[in-house]
Protein backbone atom coordinates (compact mmCIF):
# COMPACT_ATOMS: atom_id res chain seq x y z
CA UNK A 1 0.00 0.00 0.00
CA UNK A 2 2.68 2.59 0.87
CA UNK A 3 4.55 1.76 -2.33
CA UNK A 4 1.38 2.18 -4.38
CA UNK A 5 0.73 5.56 -2.80
CA UNK A 6 4.30 6.56 -3.54
CA UNK A 7 3.89 5.65 -7.19
CA UNK A 8 0.68 7.68 -7.42
CA UNK A 9 2.39 10.65 -5.80
CA UNK A 10 5.17 10.44 -8.36
CA UNK A 11 2.68 10.18 -11.22
CA UNK A 12 0.83 13.33 -10.32
CA UNK A 13 3.77 15.75 -10.76
CA UNK A 14 4.52 13.99 -14.03
CA UNK A 15 1.02 14.69 -15.26
CA UNK A 16 1.28 18.31 -14.17
CA UNK A 17 4.61 18.78 -15.93
CA UNK A 18 3.19 17.19 -19.06
CA UNK A 19 0.28 19.62 -18.94
CA UNK A 20 2.65 22.57 -18.60
CA UNK A 21 4.78 21.29 -21.46
CA UNK A 22 1.67 21.19 -23.66
CA UNK A 23 0.45 24.57 -22.38
CA UNK A 24 3.59 26.55 -21.41
CA UNK A 25 1.75 29.77 -20.60
CA UNK A 26 -0.57 28.11 -18.07
CA UNK A 27 1.36 29.03 -14.87
CA UNK A 28 1.66 32.63 -16.04
CA UNK A 29 -2.11 32.95 -16.46
CA UNK A 30 -2.28 33.06 -12.67
CA UNK A 31 -1.63 36.77 -13.19
CA UNK A 32 -4.83 37.00 -15.25
CA UNK A 33 -6.89 35.05 -12.68
CA UNK A 34 -5.69 37.37 -9.92
CA UNK A 35 -6.60 40.45 -11.99
CA UNK A 36 -9.99 38.90 -12.80
CA UNK A 37 -10.68 38.59 -9.07
CA UNK A 38 -9.76 42.24 -8.56
CA UNK A 39 -11.98 43.43 -11.42
CA UNK A 40 -14.94 41.40 -10.17
CA UNK A 41 -14.42 42.23 -6.51
CA UNK A 42 -14.18 45.97 -7.15
CA UNK A 43 -17.27 45.95 -9.35
CA UNK A 44 -19.44 44.67 -6.49
CA UNK A 45 -21.08 41.95 -8.56
CA UNK A 46 -19.78 39.10 -6.41
CA UNK A 47 -20.52 40.07 -2.84
CA UNK A 48 -22.95 42.99 -2.58
CA UNK A 49 -26.71 42.60 -2.12
CA UNK A 50 -29.69 44.37 -3.62
CA UNK A 51 -29.97 46.78 -0.66
CA UNK A 52 -26.95 48.77 -1.80
CA UNK A 53 -28.00 52.20 -3.04
CA UNK A 54 -24.50 53.39 -3.97
CA UNK A 55 -20.91 52.27 -4.04
CA UNK A 56 -19.96 53.20 -0.47
CA UNK A 57 -19.19 49.63 0.64
CA UNK A 58 -17.51 48.91 -2.67
CA UNK A 59 -15.24 51.92 -2.15
CA UNK A 60 -14.32 50.79 1.34
CA UNK A 61 -13.38 47.31 0.13
CA UNK A 62 -11.23 48.84 -2.61
CA UNK A 63 -9.45 51.27 -0.30
CA UNK A 64 -8.68 48.77 2.48
CA UNK A 65 -7.81 45.81 0.24
CA UNK A 66 -5.66 47.82 -2.17
CA UNK A 67 -3.86 49.63 0.65
CA UNK A 68 -3.08 46.28 2.33
CA UNK A 69 -1.78 44.94 -0.99
CA UNK A 70 0.47 47.97 -1.44
CA UNK A 71 1.83 47.87 2.11
CA UNK A 72 2.71 44.16 1.80
CA UNK A 73 4.59 44.81 -1.44
CA UNK A 74 6.50 47.78 -0.01
CA UNK A 75 7.48 45.96 3.19
CA UNK A 76 8.73 42.77 1.51
CA UNK A 77 11.87 44.33 -0.13
CA UNK A 78 13.31 45.13 3.29
CA UNK A 79 13.48 41.40 4.07
CA UNK A 80 14.13 40.24 0.53
CA UNK A 81 16.16 37.11 1.32
CA UNK A 82 13.53 35.71 3.66
CA UNK A 83 10.60 36.50 1.37
CA UNK A 84 12.39 35.18 -1.71
CA UNK A 85 12.77 31.85 0.06
CA UNK A 86 9.16 31.97 1.21
CA UNK A 87 7.85 32.58 -2.30
CA UNK A 88 9.71 29.49 -3.48
CA UNK A 89 7.57 27.36 -1.15
CA UNK A 90 4.27 26.22 -2.60
CA UNK A 91 2.64 26.09 0.82
CA UNK A 92 3.30 29.80 1.39
CA UNK A 93 1.86 30.92 -1.95
CA UNK A 94 -1.19 28.64 -1.72
CA UNK A 95 -1.61 29.71 1.91
CA UNK A 96 -1.69 33.33 0.74
CA UNK A 97 -4.48 32.44 -1.68
CA UNK A 98 -6.37 30.76 1.16
CA UNK A 99 -5.81 33.85 3.35
CA UNK A 100 -7.39 36.02 0.66
CA UNK A 101 -10.25 33.53 0.33
CA UNK A 102 -10.93 33.66 4.09
CA UNK A 103 -10.98 37.44 3.90
CA UNK A 104 -13.54 37.24 1.11
CA UNK A 105 -15.66 34.84 3.19
CA UNK A 106 -15.69 37.42 6.00
CA UNK A 107 -16.73 40.18 3.60
CA UNK A 108 -19.65 38.09 2.33
CA UNK A 109 -20.61 36.83 5.80
CA UNK A 110 -21.13 40.31 7.26
CA UNK A 111 -23.57 41.19 4.48
CA UNK A 112 -27.15 42.28 5.28
CA UNK A 113 -28.69 38.87 4.46
CA UNK A 114 -26.30 36.91 6.63
CA UNK A 115 -24.59 37.88 9.89
CA UNK A 116 -25.12 41.57 9.22
CA UNK A 117 -28.85 41.30 9.87
CA UNK A 118 -28.20 40.40 13.50
CA UNK A 119 -25.36 42.65 14.58
CA UNK A 120 -23.17 45.43 13.25
CA UNK A 121 -19.96 43.77 12.22
CA UNK A 122 -18.07 46.54 10.44
CA UNK A 123 -14.67 45.64 11.96
CA UNK A 124 -14.98 42.14 10.49
CA UNK A 125 -15.64 43.67 7.08
CA UNK A 126 -12.45 45.72 7.32
CA UNK A 127 -10.53 42.68 8.55
CA UNK A 128 -11.80 40.62 5.62
CA UNK A 129 -10.87 43.36 3.16
CA UNK A 130 -7.38 43.61 4.66
CA UNK A 131 -6.87 39.83 4.50
CA UNK A 132 -7.91 39.81 0.84
CA UNK A 133 -5.30 42.47 0.10
CA UNK A 134 -2.54 40.73 2.08
CA UNK A 135 -3.20 37.38 0.41
CA UNK A 136 -3.45 38.70 -3.13
CA UNK A 137 -0.39 40.88 -2.48
CA UNK A 138 1.74 37.77 -1.91
CA UNK A 139 0.20 36.04 -4.93
CA UNK A 140 0.88 39.17 -7.00
CA UNK A 141 4.53 39.16 -5.92
CA UNK A 142 4.80 35.52 -6.94
CA UNK A 143 3.47 36.49 -10.36
CA UNK A 144 6.13 39.20 -10.51
CA UNK A 145 8.88 36.68 -9.70
CA UNK A 146 7.65 34.47 -12.54
CA UNK A 147 7.37 37.25 -15.11
CA UNK A 148 10.78 38.65 -14.17
CA UNK A 149 12.36 35.38 -15.32
CA UNK A 150 10.87 35.71 -18.82
CA UNK A 151 12.36 37.33 -21.87
CA UNK A 152 10.51 40.58 -22.70
CA UNK A 153 8.58 39.23 -25.68
CA UNK A 154 7.14 36.45 -23.58
CA UNK A 155 6.28 39.00 -20.89
CA UNK A 156 4.29 40.98 -23.45
CA UNK A 157 2.61 37.89 -24.86
CA UNK A 158 1.66 36.30 -21.53
CA UNK A 159 0.62 39.58 -19.90
CA UNK A 160 -1.59 40.36 -22.91
CA UNK A 161 -3.04 36.86 -22.88
CA UNK A 162 -3.80 37.31 -19.18
CA UNK A 163 -5.89 40.37 -20.04
CA UNK A 164 -8.04 38.15 -22.26
CA UNK A 165 -8.36 35.69 -19.36
CA UNK A 166 -9.54 38.59 -17.19
CA UNK A 167 -12.30 39.53 -19.63
CA UNK A 168 -13.35 35.90 -20.15
CA UNK A 169 -13.72 35.20 -16.42
CA UNK A 170 -15.39 38.56 -15.80
CA UNK A 171 -18.12 38.15 -18.40
CA UNK A 172 -18.60 34.47 -17.54
CA UNK A 173 -19.27 35.33 -13.89
CA UNK A 174 -21.51 38.36 -14.39
CA UNK A 175 -23.48 36.45 -17.01
CA UNK A 176 -24.02 33.42 -14.75
CA UNK A 177 -27.47 32.49 -13.34
CA UNK A 178 -28.49 34.71 -10.39
CA UNK A 179 -29.09 31.82 -7.97
CA UNK A 180 -28.66 33.12 -4.43
CA UNK A 181 -28.48 31.58 -0.96
CA UNK A 182 -30.81 34.32 0.25
CA UNK A 183 -33.26 36.29 -1.90
CA UNK A 184 -31.63 39.59 -2.82
CA UNK A 185 -28.18 38.47 -1.74
CA UNK A 186 -25.14 37.78 -3.92
CA UNK A 187 -25.36 34.85 -6.31
CA UNK A 188 -23.84 31.46 -5.53
CA UNK A 189 -21.56 31.74 -8.56
CA UNK A 190 -20.54 35.20 -7.42
CA UNK A 191 -19.67 34.04 -3.91
CA UNK A 192 -17.73 31.03 -5.17
CA UNK A 193 -15.80 33.18 -7.66
CA UNK A 194 -15.09 35.83 -5.04
CA UNK A 195 -13.67 33.33 -2.58
CA UNK A 196 -11.99 30.79 -4.88
CA UNK A 197 -10.33 32.91 -7.58
CA UNK A 198 -7.43 33.94 -5.30
CA UNK A 199 -6.82 30.25 -4.51
CA UNK A 200 -6.99 29.38 -8.23
CA UNK A 201 -4.46 32.13 -9.01
CA UNK A 202 -2.12 30.83 -6.30
CA UNK A 203 -2.39 27.24 -7.55
CA UNK A 204 -1.52 28.31 -11.09
CA UNK A 205 1.56 30.23 -9.96
CA UNK A 206 3.04 27.20 -8.16
CA UNK A 207 2.88 25.01 -11.27
CA UNK A 208 6.28 24.10 -12.71
CA UNK A 209 7.42 26.56 -15.35
CA UNK A 210 8.89 25.65 -18.72
CA UNK A 211 12.56 25.72 -19.57
CA UNK A 212 12.43 29.07 -21.36
CA UNK A 213 12.17 30.84 -17.98
CA UNK A 214 15.64 31.99 -16.97
CA UNK A 215 17.18 30.86 -13.72
CA UNK A 216 16.97 33.17 -10.75
CA UNK A 217 20.39 32.07 -9.62
CA UNK A 218 21.95 34.96 -11.48
CA UNK A 219 19.83 37.59 -9.79
CA UNK A 220 21.72 40.31 -8.01
CA UNK A 221 21.94 41.90 -5.52
CA UNK A 222 19.91 40.49 -2.66
CA UNK A 223 19.69 43.42 -0.27
CA UNK A 224 17.56 46.52 -0.51
CA UNK A 225 20.52 48.83 0.05
CA UNK A 226 22.53 47.22 -2.75
CA UNK A 227 19.52 47.40 -5.05
CA UNK A 228 19.17 51.13 -4.47
CA UNK A 229 22.70 51.58 -5.79
CA UNK A 230 22.34 49.11 -8.66
CA UNK A 231 19.04 50.37 -10.03
CA UNK A 232 19.27 53.46 -12.27
CA UNK A 233 17.88 56.77 -11.06
CA UNK A 234 15.27 56.66 -13.81
CA UNK A 235 13.74 53.59 -12.16
CA UNK A 236 13.07 55.48 -8.94
CA UNK A 237 11.47 58.34 -10.87
CA UNK A 238 9.28 55.78 -12.62
CA UNK A 239 8.27 54.42 -9.20
CA UNK A 240 7.30 57.92 -8.09
CA UNK A 241 5.26 58.30 -11.25
CA UNK A 242 3.61 54.91 -10.72
CA UNK A 243 2.42 56.21 -7.35
CA UNK A 244 1.14 59.59 -8.49
CA UNK A 245 -0.58 58.81 -11.82
CA UNK A 246 -2.80 56.01 -10.40
CA UNK A 247 -3.55 58.27 -7.44
CA UNK A 248 -4.97 60.93 -9.77
CA UNK A 249 -6.89 58.40 -11.90
CA UNK A 250 -8.35 56.63 -8.84
CA UNK A 251 -9.33 59.97 -7.34
CA UNK A 252 -11.44 60.72 -10.41
CA UNK A 253 -12.94 57.23 -10.52
CA UNK A 254 -13.52 56.90 -6.78
CA UNK A 255 -15.81 59.90 -6.48
CA UNK A 256 -18.00 58.47 -9.28
CA UNK A 257 -18.18 54.89 -7.97
CA UNK A 258 -18.91 55.98 -4.40
CA UNK A 259 -21.84 58.21 -5.35
CA UNK A 260 -23.46 56.21 -8.14
CA UNK A 261 -25.63 53.08 -8.10
CA UNK A 262 -23.86 49.76 -8.63
CA UNK A 263 -25.50 49.38 -12.04
CA UNK A 264 -23.61 52.45 -13.25
CA UNK A 265 -20.32 51.05 -11.96
CA UNK A 266 -21.01 47.69 -13.55
CA UNK A 267 -21.79 49.31 -16.91
CA UNK A 268 -18.51 51.21 -16.75
CA UNK A 269 -16.54 48.09 -15.86
CA UNK A 270 -18.09 46.24 -18.80
CA UNK A 271 -16.70 48.91 -21.11
CA UNK A 272 -13.30 48.66 -19.43
CA UNK A 273 -13.30 44.90 -20.01
CA UNK A 274 -13.92 45.34 -23.71
CA UNK A 275 -11.08 47.86 -23.86
CA UNK A 276 -8.84 45.33 -22.06
CA UNK A 277 -9.54 42.82 -24.82
CA UNK A 278 -8.69 45.40 -27.48
CA UNK A 279 -5.48 46.34 -25.65
CA UNK A 280 -4.57 42.65 -25.28
CA UNK A 281 -5.07 42.00 -29.00
CA UNK A 282 -2.78 44.91 -29.89
CA UNK A 283 0.01 43.75 -27.57
CA UNK A 284 -0.26 40.14 -28.73
CA UNK A 285 0.42 41.36 -32.27
CA UNK A 286 3.28 43.52 -31.00
CA UNK A 287 4.83 40.60 -29.12
CA UNK A 288 4.58 38.19 -32.05
CA UNK A 289 5.04 40.29 -35.17
CA UNK A 290 6.59 43.71 -34.51
CA UNK A 291 10.34 44.07 -34.94
CA UNK A 292 12.28 45.29 -31.92
CA UNK A 293 13.49 48.40 -33.75
CA UNK A 294 9.86 49.55 -34.10
CA UNK A 295 8.93 49.09 -30.44
CA UNK A 296 8.87 52.40 -28.63
CA UNK A 297 7.44 52.13 -25.13
CA UNK A 298 8.65 55.63 -24.39
CA UNK A 299 6.27 57.12 -26.97
CA UNK A 300 3.45 54.90 -25.73
CA UNK A 301 4.03 56.20 -22.23
CA UNK A 302 3.95 59.80 -23.51
CA UNK A 303 0.67 59.12 -25.33
CA UNK A 304 -0.89 57.74 -22.12
CA UNK A 305 0.26 60.81 -20.21
CA UNK A 306 -1.18 63.21 -22.82
CA UNK A 307 -4.53 61.41 -22.71
CA UNK A 308 -4.66 61.73 -18.93
CA UNK A 309 -3.77 65.43 -19.04
CA UNK A 310 -6.47 66.21 -21.63
CA UNK A 311 -9.19 64.20 -19.90
CA UNK A 312 -8.46 65.69 -16.47
CA UNK A 313 -8.44 69.21 -17.87
CA UNK A 314 -11.88 68.60 -19.43
CA UNK A 315 -13.50 67.28 -16.22
CA UNK A 316 -15.08 70.69 -15.32
CA UNK A 317 -16.81 70.68 -18.71
CA UNK A 318 -18.45 67.27 -18.24
CA UNK A 319 -18.69 67.28 -14.44
CA UNK A 320 -16.76 65.47 -11.71
CA UNK A 321 -19.52 62.84 -11.45
CA UNK A 322 -19.55 61.97 -15.14
CA UNK A 323 -19.22 58.19 -15.33
CA UNK A 324 -18.22 58.20 -18.98
CA UNK A 325 -15.49 60.81 -18.57
CA UNK A 326 -14.00 59.17 -15.48
CA UNK A 327 -13.83 55.94 -17.49
CA UNK A 328 -11.56 57.61 -20.05
CA UNK A 329 -9.14 58.61 -17.31
CA UNK A 330 -9.28 55.17 -15.70
CA UNK A 331 -8.81 53.49 -19.08
CA UNK A 332 -5.55 55.41 -19.59
CA UNK A 333 -4.52 54.34 -16.10
CA UNK A 334 -5.26 50.68 -16.95
CA UNK A 335 -3.00 50.85 -20.01
CA UNK A 336 -0.33 52.46 -17.83
CA UNK A 337 -0.74 49.62 -15.31
CA UNK A 338 -0.15 47.05 -18.07
CA UNK A 339 2.90 48.89 -19.39
CA UNK A 340 4.25 49.34 -15.86
CA UNK A 341 3.95 45.60 -15.16
CA UNK A 342 5.89 44.81 -18.34
CA UNK A 343 8.55 47.44 -17.60
CA UNK A 344 9.17 46.00 -14.14
CA UNK A 345 9.67 42.57 -15.68
CA UNK A 346 12.05 44.06 -18.29
CA UNK A 347 14.11 45.70 -15.52
CA UNK A 348 14.41 42.40 -13.63
CA UNK A 349 15.43 40.53 -16.78
CA UNK A 350 18.03 43.09 -17.86
CA UNK A 351 19.53 44.15 -14.53
CA UNK A 352 19.25 40.69 -12.89
CA UNK A 353 18.00 42.32 -9.70
CA UNK A 354 15.69 40.42 -7.39
CA UNK A 355 12.09 40.57 -8.69
CA UNK A 356 10.91 40.73 -5.08
CA UNK A 357 12.58 44.13 -4.83
CA UNK A 358 11.63 45.47 -8.25
CA UNK A 359 8.01 44.32 -8.22
CA UNK A 360 7.64 44.96 -4.51
CA UNK A 361 8.58 48.61 -4.87
CA UNK A 362 7.01 49.20 -8.27
CA UNK A 363 3.73 47.39 -7.75
CA UNK A 364 3.50 48.51 -4.12
CA UNK A 365 3.77 52.16 -5.13
CA UNK A 366 1.08 51.69 -7.77
CA UNK A 367 -1.40 50.02 -5.41
CA UNK A 368 -0.81 52.36 -2.48
CA UNK A 369 -1.18 55.37 -4.78
CA UNK A 370 -4.45 53.93 -6.09
CA UNK A 371 -5.79 53.42 -2.56
CA UNK A 372 -4.85 56.89 -1.34
CA UNK A 373 -6.14 58.55 -4.50
CA UNK A 374 -9.47 56.73 -4.22
CA UNK A 375 -9.73 57.79 -0.56
CA UNK A 376 -9.12 61.41 -1.50
CA UNK A 377 -11.74 61.19 -4.23
CA UNK A 378 -14.33 59.77 -1.84
CA UNK A 379 -13.74 61.96 1.22
CA UNK A 380 -12.22 65.22 -0.05
CA UNK A 381 -13.01 65.74 -3.72
CA UNK A 382 -16.82 66.19 -3.34
CA UNK A 383 -16.29 69.24 -1.17
CA UNK A 384 -13.94 70.71 -3.79
CA UNK A 385 -15.97 69.90 -6.88
CA UNK A 386 -19.28 70.60 -5.14
CA UNK A 387 -18.56 74.28 -5.02
CA UNK A 388 -18.41 74.56 -8.79
CA UNK A 389 -17.31 77.68 -10.53
CA UNK A 390 -13.74 78.94 -10.66
CA UNK A 391 -12.50 76.91 -7.66
CA UNK A 392 -13.47 73.62 -9.29
CA UNK A 393 -11.95 74.68 -12.60
CA UNK A 394 -8.73 75.75 -10.89
CA UNK A 395 -8.45 72.44 -9.02
CA UNK A 396 -8.68 70.31 -12.15
CA UNK A 397 -6.32 72.60 -14.04
CA UNK A 398 -3.82 72.13 -11.21
CA UNK A 399 -4.30 68.34 -11.39
CA UNK A 400 -3.79 68.37 -15.16
CA UNK A 401 -0.69 70.53 -14.72
CA UNK A 402 0.72 68.20 -12.08
CA UNK A 403 0.22 65.17 -14.35
CA UNK A 404 1.84 67.09 -17.24
CA UNK A 405 4.89 67.98 -15.15
CA UNK A 406 5.20 64.49 -13.72
CA UNK A 407 4.93 62.86 -17.13
CA UNK A 408 7.41 64.99 -19.03
CA UNK A 409 9.75 66.35 -16.36
CA UNK A 410 9.88 63.75 -13.58
CA UNK A 411 10.01 60.86 -16.07
CA UNK A 412 10.36 61.54 -19.79
CA UNK A 413 11.05 59.47 -22.90
CA UNK A 414 14.73 60.18 -22.38
CA UNK A 415 14.50 58.69 -18.88
CA UNK A 416 13.01 55.56 -20.41
CA UNK A 417 16.09 55.20 -22.60
CA UNK A 418 18.38 55.85 -19.62
CA UNK A 419 16.63 53.22 -17.52
CA UNK A 420 17.48 50.52 -20.04
CA UNK A 421 20.92 51.76 -20.99
CA UNK A 422 23.26 48.76 -20.62
CA UNK A 423 25.70 48.84 -17.71
CA UNK A 424 28.48 46.29 -17.76
CA UNK A 425 29.36 43.55 -20.17
CA UNK A 426 26.49 41.24 -19.32
CA UNK A 427 23.61 43.68 -19.85
CA UNK A 428 21.77 43.80 -23.16
CA UNK A 429 20.33 46.91 -24.78
CA UNK A 430 16.56 47.30 -24.92
CA UNK A 431 16.42 46.35 -28.58
CA UNK A 432 18.49 43.25 -27.93
CA UNK A 433 16.27 42.38 -24.97
CA UNK A 434 13.27 42.44 -27.26
CA UNK A 435 15.10 40.21 -29.72
CA UNK A 436 15.88 37.46 -27.22
CA UNK A 437 12.78 35.44 -27.96
CA UNK A 438 13.07 36.07 -31.68
CA UNK A 439 15.97 33.63 -31.70
CA UNK A 440 13.56 30.83 -30.88
CA UNK A 441 11.06 31.98 -33.46
CA UNK A 442 13.54 32.57 -36.25
CA UNK A 443 14.92 29.06 -35.89
CA UNK A 444 11.63 27.95 -37.42
CA UNK A 445 11.73 30.52 -40.24
CA UNK A 446 14.22 29.00 -42.64
CA UNK A 447 17.02 31.27 -43.75
CA UNK A 448 16.69 33.76 -40.96
CA UNK A 449 16.80 30.91 -38.46
CA UNK A 450 20.08 29.66 -39.92
CA UNK A 451 21.50 33.16 -39.54
CA UNK A 452 20.54 33.31 -35.86
CA UNK A 453 21.94 29.87 -35.17
CA UNK A 454 25.17 30.76 -36.95
CA UNK A 455 25.61 33.90 -34.85
CA UNK A 456 24.95 32.05 -31.61
CA UNK A 457 27.29 29.19 -32.51
CA UNK A 458 30.14 31.51 -33.47
CA UNK A 459 29.67 33.70 -30.38
CA UNK A 460 29.70 30.72 -28.05
CA UNK A 461 32.57 28.98 -29.85
CA UNK A 462 34.85 32.02 -29.69
CA UNK A 463 34.01 33.10 -26.15
CA UNK A 464 32.29 36.41 -26.94
CA UNK A 465 30.76 38.27 -23.99
CA UNK A 466 27.09 39.27 -24.05
CA UNK A 467 28.00 42.79 -25.17
CA UNK A 468 30.44 41.55 -27.79
CA UNK A 469 27.77 39.15 -29.10
CA UNK A 470 25.47 42.14 -29.61
CA UNK A 471 28.16 44.03 -31.49
CA UNK A 472 28.90 40.89 -33.52
CA UNK A 473 25.24 40.63 -34.55
CA UNK A 474 25.18 44.24 -35.81
CA UNK A 475 28.48 43.78 -37.65
CA UNK A 476 27.16 40.65 -39.35
CA UNK A 477 24.17 42.70 -40.50
CA UNK A 478 26.56 45.19 -42.11
CA UNK A 479 26.19 47.92 -39.49
CA UNK A 480 28.95 50.38 -38.67
CA UNK A 481 30.28 51.84 -35.42
CA UNK A 482 27.99 54.89 -35.50
CA UNK A 483 24.89 52.71 -35.70
CA UNK A 484 26.17 50.33 -33.00
CA UNK A 485 27.02 53.20 -30.65
CA UNK A 486 23.54 54.66 -31.07
CA UNK A 487 21.73 51.36 -30.54
CA UNK A 488 23.78 50.29 -27.52
CA UNK A 489 23.77 53.79 -25.99
CA UNK A 490 27.57 53.86 -25.76
CA UNK A 491 30.24 56.19 -27.09
CA UNK A 492 31.73 55.78 -30.56
CA UNK A 493 35.09 54.85 -29.04
CA UNK A 494 33.48 52.14 -26.90
CA UNK A 495 31.75 50.71 -29.96
CA UNK A 496 35.09 50.69 -31.81
CA UNK A 497 36.76 48.94 -28.88
CA UNK A 498 34.10 46.21 -28.84
CA UNK A 499 34.42 45.85 -32.62
CA UNK A 500 38.20 45.41 -32.31
CA UNK A 501 37.74 42.77 -29.60
CA UNK A 502 35.25 40.87 -31.77
CA UNK A 503 37.69 40.90 -34.72
CA UNK A 504 40.53 39.61 -32.51
CA UNK A 505 38.47 36.79 -30.99
CA UNK A 506 37.09 35.70 -34.36
CA UNK A 507 40.47 35.97 -36.11
CA UNK A 508 39.19 38.29 -38.86
CA UNK A 509 40.52 41.64 -40.06
CA UNK A 510 37.52 43.30 -41.68
CA UNK A 511 33.76 43.41 -41.65
CA UNK A 512 33.66 41.53 -44.95
CA UNK A 513 35.74 38.68 -43.53
CA UNK A 514 33.36 38.56 -40.57
CA UNK A 515 30.33 38.36 -42.85
CA UNK A 516 32.04 35.65 -44.93
CA UNK A 517 32.64 33.67 -41.73
CA UNK A 518 28.96 33.87 -40.78
CA UNK A 519 27.86 32.87 -44.29
CA UNK A 520 30.19 29.86 -44.30
CA UNK A 521 28.72 28.61 -41.02
CA UNK A 522 25.20 29.46 -42.16
CA UNK A 523 25.57 27.45 -45.33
Amino acid sequence: MPEEKGRKAEARPGIVRELVSLWPSLPYLGYGVWLAWACLAYSGTLWLSDVETNGENLSQLYMVSTAAFGIVCLVVPFAVRRFTQMLERRSVVVGAGVCAALGCVLVVAVGPYYLGQFVEMRPLFWLGAALSGIGTGIVGLKCGVMYGALAPRRVLLYAATSQIVVAFIYFAVIGSPPWALAPGGPSVVGILSFTLLPVAAALLTVLPTSSFASSEAGMRPLTFGESKRALPGAFWRLVALSFLLPAVASMMRGVVVDAHALAVTLEGNNILMLLRVLMAAVFVVVAVRVDASHMNFGKLYSLIAICMVVTIACVPVFGAHSNEWSLLIYCASSVFEFVMWCLLAFVVFQKRISPVIVFGIGRGAFMLGSALGWSFGVYALPSISGGGGSSEFAFYMICAGVVLVLSFVLFSERDFERMFSPIGENELSFESLMDVDLRERTQREGGRGKFSRALEGIAEGHGLSAREAEVFRYLAMGRGSDYIADKLQVSWNTARTHTHNVYVKLGVHSRQELIDLVESIEA
